[in-house]
């Protein structure tokens, strides 16, 4: 048994007032006894990937940037595991990265996202490879927002035998919006794991972004979610409740013996490519 949280606030503006804002919700989710704390997208200098071009400011300058230095004070003084993303600039470009703030202090890239949006294409470096961090016994996949849009992505977690799909996030109202609740239930219940998203919340370089952070049980059910409000969700994770779930399904089994399957044509209809 696992205690996480999410947290969402209204997006600061600049990497400094974001890193206060981050010491605030450590303080909330450690009053509460939670073990890890994840919070959104590029939370550190705010989502806005034209603004990451023009303000060089919104780009944290490699782990040894000095506005670090409060997260890393934050997760020793209440003794918490915190993930936060974060535009960061490496050797081989910009990364959307989330970092990961250890109980001792100390911060590293826990996963660069791997599927970018249209537009971060131009902005980012895209990540090579998954990444698992394992906390009380309990693994965590992570991801970041479009990354949730892929059964495939979460399958390979899954085959992995995570426990929780932990996603940093950065919907906006509209369309966007719509998909952010059909991705998450959708990811849990196909992968039996517990599904957490933190979700930026506010208006920021000219979106409206929805907020919503919560968890899915690994039956798709929600099972606790913030609206529009700010602050921090708590929940306990039993990954014993994951494998119940897989053996009731069976869905990883039964994937696994319709693999490969074959394309049939339909009433004659042509298959494309012949």
């Amino acid at each position: 048994m696992v205690r996480l949280a999410v947290g969402q606030v209204p997006q600061p503006g600049d990497v400094e007032s974001a890193v206060r804002s981050v010491a605030e919700l450590a303080l909330e989710a450690s009053s509460q006894r939670a073990e890890i704390l994840l919070l959104p997208e590029c939370f550190l200098g705010g989502y806005g990937p034209h603004r990451i071009v023009s303000d060089p400011a919104a780009v944290v300058d490699g782990l040894r940037d000095p506005r670090l230095e409060p997260l890393r004070e934050s997760a020793q003084r209440t003794d918490l595991q915190i993930l936060v993303g974060a535009a960061l600039r490496e050797k081989t470009g910009v990364s959307n990265a989330l970092l990961w703030v250890g109980r001792e202090g100390i911060v590293d890239v826990a996963y660069r996202k791997t599927h970018l949006w249209a537009t971060e294409t131009e902005f980012f470096t895209p990540g090579t490879s998954l990444a698992i961090r394992e906390s009380a016994g309990v693994r965590i996949g992570l991801g970041i927002c479009y990354d949730a849009g892929f059964p495939e992505f979460t399958q390979t977690y899954a085959e992995a035998g995570v426990d929780v799909l932990a996603f940093s996030s950065a919907f906006a109202a509209g369309g966007e919006e719509r998909r952010y609740w059909i991705y998450h239930p959708a990811r849990a219940l196909e992968t039996s794991a517990y599904v957490l998203v933190s979700n930026v919340l506010g208006s920021f370089d000219g979106r409206e972004f929805v907020g919503g952070s919560g968890v899915w049980g690994p039956d798709g059910q929600i099972l606790t979610n913030l609206g529009t409000a700010p602050g921090v969700a708590v929940v306990d994770l039993d990954p014993s409740k994951c494998q119940d779930m897989r053996a009731m399904t069976g869905y990883a089994v039964t994937r696994a013996s319709l693999s490969p399957l074959s394309l049939t044509r339909i009433n004659n209809a042509p298959v494309k490519g012949q």
